[in-house]
């Protein structure tokens, strides 16, 4: 069906006529480009009954307003029934009547979700990392929710990385969450398009989460678990995406950490087994494209020709899993704190070790493995 924009918009900011109503009403019989003046009672929303009445008594201008309001900030309002609308999105069971969109949300197009704990360990931090510069390299764009963790580290990359990202919000893009994330988000705009389902001044709210969940994986073909817990956002996600018939795959970490808990049972429930990042994009259908070059340095191969005798021992003793603390290193170090100091420094500007906290180190795997 093809409506006039407003309606769109006026279906959305109704509180009770989501895509799965907005069905049942169609299948009633009822028209489109009517449902937005229909009483309560017709609806059937029960004992929300005045309040629905009350917001529908506005709503057609208020829809008016929001489209004036998103033309005047050079925000695109696309409706479901645009040809601009995401292709795969239009396949899940209950696609949003309208998506906002900042930046540019091409219609097709390679696309990954990689999404994880908002605090990740240092070992989530770096497959994040490796993982967002790997899709870039290969021109696949990196989705995600824009939240603290995972998915910040996923976007940031890839804009460093020179690649396109797509953040999806839980809240209106005039209301940036977490608002520590606004000038990531003016990035990202730059370099892809930050998207929402909700009216441009929504502010956030958990409700809102589990249906932005559903987003991230509709506008995707494979979803990344990077790092989840067994009661995460993350899983939602995962299991949106496999409600859609797209790819799930899930990294492992170590049976200790309670932050890789919920990838072990997506991998014991069908999920993909992430062996290397070859694997997620080799799940891609466009895998065999050739790597683009990238102008970055977030994830450099390490340069391990010519390491020193104490740059040998030291990274012989680091793990790439988790950190160990300088002391504990000086304590298996054939030699003195001086000599230690050094072998770190040259290990560091070999890109051979991390430091993901002040006198923690990390050996930092190949990019092949």
């Amino acid at each position: 069906m093809s409506l006039d924009p407003a309606v769109w918009v006026a279906l959305a900011l109704l509180p009770e006529v989501g895509p799965l109503r907005f069905s049942r009403l169609m299948e009633a019989g009822y028209p489109a480009d009517a449902i937005p003046d229909l009483p309560a009672a017709r609806v059937g929303v029960g004992k929300r009954a005045a309040a629905y009445d009350h917001a529908r008594r506005s709503v057609r201008r208020r829809a008016a307003h929001e489209l004036r309001h998103a033309r005047r900030l050079g925000i695109q309002i696309i409706p479901r029934d645009s040809p601009r609308y995401p292709t795969l999105l239009k396949e899940i069971h209950d696609p949003p009547f309208v998506l906002w969109v900042r930046g540019e949300l091409p219609v097709v197009g390679p696309r990954v979700a990689v999404v994880g704990s908002r605090t990740p360990t240092a070992y989530g931090r770096r497959v994040a990392v490796a993982l967002a510069e790997r899709l870039s390299e290969r021109e696949i764009e990196t989705v995600s929710g824009g939240a603290r963790g995972i998915d910040g580290l996923a976007h940031q990359t890839a804009v460093e990385s020179g690649g396109r990202t797509v953040a999806v919000t839980g809240a209106g893009l005039l209301r940036p969450y977490p608002p520590e994330h606004a000038p990531l988000f003016d990035r990202i705009a730059d370099r892809g398009a930050i998207v929402s389902e909700f009216p441009l001044e929504q502010e956030p709210s958990a409700g809102h989460f589990p249906r932005r969940n559903r987003l991230i994986s509709g506008l995707c073909s494979v979803v990344v678990v990077v790092e989840a817990a067994v009661r995460s956002g993350s899983l939602t996600t995962a299991t949106h995406a496999l409600d859609q018939g797209r790819e799930v795959l899930a990294i492992p970490g170590p049976i200790t950490s309670a932050k890789s808990a919920g990838c072990h049972r997506l991998i014991r429930d069908g999920a993909a087994l992430v062996e290397s990042l070859e694997d997620v994009v080799e799940a891609f259908p466009m895998a065999g494209r050739p790597l683009k070059r990238c102008n970055t340095n977030t994830y450099p191969d390490p340069a391990l020709d010519g390491l020193s005798t104490d740059e040998k021992s030291v990274l012989g003793i680091l793990d790439d899993v988790e950190p160990f603390h300088v002391d504990q290193i000086a304590d298996r170090v054939p030699f003195g704190v001086a000599r230690l100091q050094a072998a770190l420094m040259g290990l560091q500007f070999r890109a051979a070790v991390d430091e993901p906290a002040p006198g923690y180190y990390l050996s930092r795997p190949r990019r092949d493995s």
